[in-house]
């Protein structure tokens, strides 16, 4: 920006002029002053609005930035769902894109920034739609597996991350209560098919599970985390308790199996 310097040349007038000589003088010196106040006023709008120009783009800058993390964050889930909808023409490749389902899943990372609860729910409807159709291959409770644990980072609540970095293993939970038959275990990480209990309830959690029997009839998770690895399918209670932590759109819910 060129820098206005005021430098009026003002016409002294000479000794003994009378006010009609002056006349002219006085109105070339108005005239002047005019021109450099209008060039002052003008730089200054010019900064005024180069100003804003700059802040604009600096807030569109901020505004692509946040758009562009957001995207990153939300394209593990975005994939996968691509992947799922794809019609497979038979079970082979059915199971193929499950498992490639899984393996992204699996390696995918959840930072600071989260994927967004929409770009979660569309991988789970791909998984409720597959679930309805290849219950019999172990590819499908793979994916479901690991999609679980992915969404379980997602949506676990901030309070309950500072929870869980401390959860101690299961043989030194001290934070048991037995009441009627239920049974509440918090801060813990666990094996779920070493619960004997016919009613348990979770709460900040870390919940592991291998594939095998689960004795639980009616198990209740309260924001926990998952870290499910599935080989072969798993017991039917499990299929259902995997089917309900599928849709579930936080990091509790229910699995009633009856009696």
């Amino acid at each position: 920006m060129t820098d206005v310097v005021f430098a009026p040349v003002v016409e002294e007038p000479e000794f003994g002029m009378n006010a009609t000589e002056l006349t002219p003088v006085v109105a070339r010196i108005e005239e002047r002053l005019t021109l450099y106040v209008k060039l002052f006023l003008g730089a200054c709008s010019g900064v005024v609005v180069a100003a804003g120009v700059i802040g604009t783009v600096l807030w569109g800058m901020h505004g692509s930035i946040a758009r562009l993390e957001q995207g990153q964050a939300n394209a593990a889930s975005n994939i996968v769902s691509g992947l799922l909808k794809r019609v497979p023409s038979d079970t082979t490749e059915a199971a193929q894109n499950l498992a490639a389902a899984a393996t992204l899943l699996r390696v995918s990372r959840i930072g600071e920034i989260k994927p967004t609860v929409s770009a979660i729910q569309s991988v789970s409807a791909e998984l409720v739609r597959a679930q309805s159709r290849y219950q019999d291959l172990p590819e499908l409770w793979q994916a479901t597996a690991r999609f679980i644990n992915y969404r379980s980072v997602a949506l676990l609540p901030p309070k309950s991350e500072q929870v869980l970095s401390s959860a101690k293993k299961v043989f030194n939970c001290k934070n048991i209560v037995i009441n009627m038959g239920q049974v509440v275990l918090k801060e813990c990480t666990l094996d779920l098919d070493a619960i004997k209990a016919p009613n348990a309830v979770f709460v900040n959690c870390v919940i592991r599970y291998r594939g095998g029997p689960v004795e639980i009839r009616r198990m209740e998770f309260v924001n926990c985390l998952f870290d499910f690895d599935i080989k072969t399918v798993p017991p039917r209670n499990m299929r259902m308790a995997m089917m309900m932590l599928t849709t579930e759109n936080s990091t509790s819910g229910t699995a009633d199996f009856g009696v």
